[in-house]
C-alpha cells in the first residue's frame, strides 16, 4: 500500500471511505517533515499498515489543516470515522511511528 496525497478536493469523499485514516501533515519547505514523511513512507511499504495512511501538503492544501485545527508541521492524526482521535505534533523517528502504527487494531 502506498501513501494517498490527500488534497481538498478530494477530503470528503476520503474521509467518507475509510473508518480509519492517519494523516501526516507536512510542509516542503521543513527538512523535519520531509524526513519524517519518508519514513512513514518507508514503513507503509515494509509493514501491513492495518489502516489507509495520507499525507497534506500544508502548503498547497491549507482548508484541510484548518478544518482538523491542526497549527503545527510535522502531525500525525489520527481519524475514526472522521473525527480525531489521536494526534502526534512534532518530528517522530522510524521507530516512534512504528510503535504509532502498533498500537492502531
Amino acid at each position: 500500500m502506498s501513501i494517498m496525497d490527500l488534497t481538498e478536493k478530494m477530503y470528503d469523499e476520503v474521509i467518507q471511505n475509510n473508518d480509519l485514516l492517519l494523516i501526516d501533515f507536512w510542509q516542503p519547505y521543513s527538512p523535519l517533515c520531509v524526513n519524517m514523511l519518508a519514513s512513514l513512507k518507508e514503513i507503509v511499504e515494509e509493514m501491513k499498515v492495518p489502516i489507509r495512511v495520507a499525507a497534506v501538503n500544508c502548503v498547497e492544501n491549507t482548508q484541510i489543516a484548518i478544518r482538523l485545527g491542526v497549527t503545527t508541521t510535522p502531525t500525525l492524526l489520527l481519524l475514526q470515522n472522521g473525527v480525531p482521535i489521536k494526534e502526534v505534533v512534532g518530528f517522530q523517528s522510524k521507530d516512534e511511528i512504528k510503535k504509532l502504527l502498533g498500537q492502531i487494531d
